[in-house]
């Protein structure tokens, strides 16, 4: 069971991840009739930041640490899905904007070892760093085995 605090601290908190998780079941009653009665689960995550605190985090703790607790949970599920708020990269030129969030680019394989299958990059900071961050952010998830593995 995961307990839920009023005022986490930096070294009670994981990836703010795991209290969000949410499942879904999609409806086949409308496919065709061989395909009736089957179901996807999906787990569908919010935000994922690699950069700043937990970034420390995974290099004091390791790369499981953000997702050990829920890691078993995301593998159960048919798909499981995340937004990156940041870039994996260690490339690029800085936009001129308050938040940059920029990570280690070998932090794909955390995701791959997590239980994501699709990692979304539609957000503020996908072009914190220019198109050669986002283009190593690419590279690093499409290397990091999770778009070929079966389950």
């Amino acid at each position: 069971m995961l307990k839920i605090h009023s005022k986490p601290n930096a070294a009670s908190c994981r990836v703010v991840l795991a209290l969000f998780l949410l499942a879904f079941t999609f409806d086949t009653s409308g496919a065709r009739a061989d395909e009736r009665g089957k179901s996807v689960t999906l787990a569908a995550v919010g935000d994922v930041l690699f950069a700043r605190g937990v970034g420390k985090k995974i290099d004091a703790y390791g790369p499981d640490y953000p997702f050990e607790l829920v890691s078993d949970v995301l593998n159960s599920y048919d798909l499981a899905f995340c937004n990156l708020e940041c870039v994996l990269s260690d490339r690029g030129t800085p936009r001129i904007k308050r938040f940059l969030f920029r990570a280690d680019p070998d932090r794909a394989q955390i995701l791959s070892s997590a239980g994501f299958d699709i990692v979304s990059l539609a957000n503020n900071h996908t072009l914190d760093f220019g198109p050669d961050a986002l283009q190593d952010t690419i590279d690093g998830i499409q290397n990091s085995g999770m778009t070929k593995r079966q389950r």
